[in-house]
């Protein structure tokens, strides 16, 4: 899950809430029993009473968060640069540490490569088959370790070879 997601779904639960409940409201107190002024609203206007109109309010608020979200989204999704199309390919964190360990170096060894990032070197292994199968990574045998070169990035972040 990324940072954005909670803050996303907050800001969308916050707004449609906003939006929703004056008309929920409004449709409960109209669909009530014929009871004279059964309405606030409508009461006080009956009566010549104009009061703040909270449900036009409320459903303004509402819009006005809902387009800040989308604007938020829009700005993520606009960015350039590696890290974004990274976040775009859905790499785990330490697959971003990786592959970012990948590129500085240009090739590494493996064994280099696991003593880097921390790693034991069944789970350096495993995690350069991930980067493999996704094709942002190349390996090839070098004595009893393997080289690992990075493979160029297009712009829509899918990987090409060098």
């Amino acid at each position: 899950m990324s940072t954005r997601q909670p803050l996303l779904i907050i800001l969308a639960v916050a707004s449609l809430t906003l939006i929703l409940t004056p008309i929920i409201v409004g449709i409960y107190m109209h669909l009530a029993p014929p009871v004279p002024h059964s309405c606030p609203m409508c009461g006080m206007m009956w009566a010549g009473q104009f009061p703040a109109p909270i449900g036009l309010f409320s459903l303004l608020a509402g819009v006005l968060i809902m387009a800040l979200s989308i604007y938020y989204i829009s700005i993520g999704q606009g960015k350039d640069g590696a890290e974004s199309r990274l976040q775009v390919a859905g790499l785990l964190e330490i697959e971003k540490k990786a592959l970012d360990l990948i590129v500085s170096k240009g090739r590494i060894t493996q064994r280099d490569f696991a003593r880097e990032l921390g790693l034991s070197r069944v789970r350096a292994h495993r995690l350069v088959r991930q980067l493999e199968q996704r094709g942002l990574v190349e390996s090839a045998p070098y004595g009893k370790t393997k080289i690992l070169r990075p493979k160029s990035l297009r712009q829509d972040g899918s990987a090409e070879d060098q």
